[in-house]
């Protein structure tokens, strides 16, 4: 009877542990409204190990990756007399798989079609957004574009694949963004009303219908596509001071986001945001790579994992940072000196498991974290 009253308040404890972990497994990104909520483990070690690297002497220079579906992954090259190249990788074999010679050249943004892997996007300087076809591009690297979309009148920044392939949404200098019927080539809806260039977008991964613009005008606007309004549902102010932003990206749960601007990544919350005396929002986190970036340069890009528990930012100066928004402790991934890659952009395969992370020279694969 002793013994047993004894184990009765460590038995408590136990059972109050266990309610916890189930409360955990409901709700993985642990974010309710007020907290980014409790994590079993620590970040593992897995994220500074390379398991792969995609490289090659005769690809140009690297400026953008992106994950396709499965294995697959798009890098955009830029090679001698700004030769522009879009290249479809196997990432597990780290082999070429598919060559695309794009008829324009000076381009600055890539899309990969994720539900059926088979189109791939482009925009640049000259204002159009091309769309080619992989099984074209199989036999013909030189297969003209599918699609040709032209209406903006401002370089085209950043572009998004929705419905299957079906509809495309594009972000200009022009302070505009534009949803297309692909198969038409014709631009349904535009929305406007930054006053600079629009240098970012986010589709809402819990409502593809909703997407976020980010422009140099420190705004960020949500938007619904369902709606006959030119108004933007939402609006947030970022302080100037923090620097102009280069990138947005949803939380997986729809009720966040994060900036990059300036030196640092920002949380935003969309629903209960506050907005101070000078009109500007309150962010939720901030997280910056200061102690491990010597440099002190601009973040270049910010996305959050699957889970929304890490967030990764890459940095200027080569840094790539994983930062957990539940102990907001935060660990460098490009410190390990066997594995030793500079990281100046990044993405999250949609499944959440793979990472690159790439600049100029090479994109590094690191799989499962």
């Amino acid at each position: 009877k002793k013994s047993a009253g004894a184990d009765g308040p460590s038995l408590k404890k136990r059972v109050g542990a266990l309610k916890g972990d189930i409360e955990s497994l409901k709700n993985p990104s642990g974010y309710n409204g007020n907290d980014w909520g409790s994590a079993m483990q620590k970040p593992s070690s897995q994220l500074r190990l390379v398991k792969g690297r995609l490289s090659g002497k005769d690809i140009g220079n690297i400026t953008q990756a992106k994950w396709g579906k499965g294995n697959q992954i798009l890098t955009l090259t830029s090679g001698a007399n700004s030769l522009t190249s879009l290249l479809v990788w196997d990432a597990s074999l780290q082999i070429r798989t598919h060559l695309v010679l794009p008829e324009h050249q000076w381009l600055i943004c890539s899309g990969f079609e994720q539900k059926n892997g088979i189109l791939v996007a482009s925009g640049g300087l000259d204002c159009e957004c091309s769309i080619y076809s992989l099984e074209n591009a199989h036999n013909d690297p030189s297969a003209k574009a599918i699609a040709d979309l032209r209406q903006h009148d401002g370089y085209v920044a950043d572009l998004a694949f929705l419905d299957g392939g079906s509809k495309i949404l594009t972000a200009s200098g022009d302070s505009q963004c534009i949803l297309w019927d692909v198969n038409t080539q014709i631009g349904t809806k535009v929305f406007s009303g930054h006053d600079g260039d629009v240098v970012g977008i986010s589709v809402d991964p819990t409502n593809p219908s909703v997407f976020l613009s980010a422009g140099i005008d420190n705004k960020i606007k949500a938007w619904d596509m369902r709606t006959d309004s030119n108004d933007c549902s939402s609006e947030f102010t970022l302080k100037k001071s923090l620097g102009e932003i280069s990138n947005v990206s949803y939380h997986p749960n729809g009720k966040s986001f994060v900036l990059s601007a300036g030196e640092g990544s920002i949380v935003y919350d969309m629903k209960a945001a506050a907005v101070d005396a000078e009109g500007t929002t309150v962010p939720l986190l901030t997280f910056s790579g200061d102690k491990f970036d010597d440099d002190s340069s601009e973040c270049t890009m910010s996305k959050f994992s699957n889970s929304g528990r890490l967030l990764f930012s890459t940095y200027e100066g080569g840094t790539a940072v994983a930062h957990d928004t539940s102990s907001q402790e935060s660990f460098c991934m490009t410190a390990n000196r066997k594995n030793k890659v500079r990281a100046e952009f990044l993405d999250i395969h949609p499944e959440g498991y793979n990472l690159a992370l790439g600049n100029s020279q090479q994109v590094a694969l690191i799989f499962h974290f």
